[in-house]
């Protein structure tokens, strides 16, 4: 019997927290069987060059995984233009309930086991499913996908998801950089990510304060009713590739259809305030 043995590399991050795609491209090779990578860092709000990773995984024979959990919310997605095999995100991230979601290239699923209850169809898709579906979760996913439709325009449930998603696209990004460049002028903080000048790049902003741990940030935050959220989430590699884990983590401030303008000078303020706090 021939034994395989199974090796994990992992590719380096540049200090702006995006992938070294020169690293990516010397550890593909004949021997890649799957490449898995996030499209966006719900920690940084950086995109990934995904064109760049089908075309390794093309030149490799290898298959192609994206998580798309921080991508989905603020891009329209083609899966289909992409070329990918295997597509991730979760319907809790464009308003919906806790409900993972996975694309597969057709008949990829069938080409391997999954853990399942016996009781299972074994047929694609359910055979990545481990018992009885959460029914009710699986209509509140339809209902937020009507909802953005409904923010759209268009003859067709793709089309209207599409303009809403640039519309709301185009409000979160407005907001966002503005919010990036005030937040840079603020004394002692420290921006992580790519700044918004480069595109693509979600809503998402990323900062560390001179001195003062991530949770006593968003702590002080709270107290004045404004919502952040401060550590790894989930995100603890890359956070803690960049020195950051010993500091908390980072305070994370997120752009979303729902949010004013006034609410993000009402951040910059507060955050003023912080940093000149004795």
């Amino acid at each position: 019997m021939q034994a395989f043995l199974l090796q994990q590399l992992e590719v380096r991050i540049r200090p702006d927290a995006t992938l070294d795609e020169d690293d990516l491209r010397s550890k593909m090779s004949e021997r890649t069987r799957l490449l898995a990578m996030g499209m966006a860092s719900n920690a940084f709000g950086t995109v990934n060059n995904v064109g760049l990773a089908r075309g390794l995984t093309r030149e490799a024979g290898a298959l192609l995984l994206l998580d798309a959990v921080h991508y989905a919310p603020h891009f329209a997605i083609d899966v289909n233009a992409l070329g990918v095999d295997f597509l991730l995100c979760s319907a809790y991230k464009f308003y919906g309930p806790h409900v993972g979601i996975l694309y597969a290239r057709e008949g990829l699923l069938e080409a391997y086991e999954t853990d399942r209850l016996r009781t299972q169809d074994p047929r694609a898709p359910h055979r990545i499913e481990t018992g009885t579906l959460n029914h009710a979760a699986i209509i509140g996913v339809r209902a937020a996908i009507d909802y953005m439709a409904s923010l759209g325009t268009g003859a067709t449930l793709r089309t209207q998801i599409v303009s809403a998603m640039e519309a709301i696209g185009c409000h979160e990004r407005k907001i966002a950089a503005t919010l990036h460049a005030e937040l840079g002028a603020v004394k002692g903080l420290t921006l992580w990510g790519t700044p918004f000048t480069e595109v693509p790049r979600t809503p998402t902003l990323a900062f560390t304060l001179a001195d003062r741990h991530a949770t006593e940030v968003a702590a002080s935050l709270a107290e004045r009713a404004i919502c952040t959220w401060d550590g790894h989430f989930y995100a603890i590699r890359p956070v803690e590739i960049l020195g950051l884990l010993e500091r908390g983590g980072v305070v994370r401030a997120g752009v979303s259809l729902y949010t004013s303008e006034e609410e993000a000078e009402r951040l910059v303020q507060e955050l003023r305030r912080i940093a000149a706090a004795p």
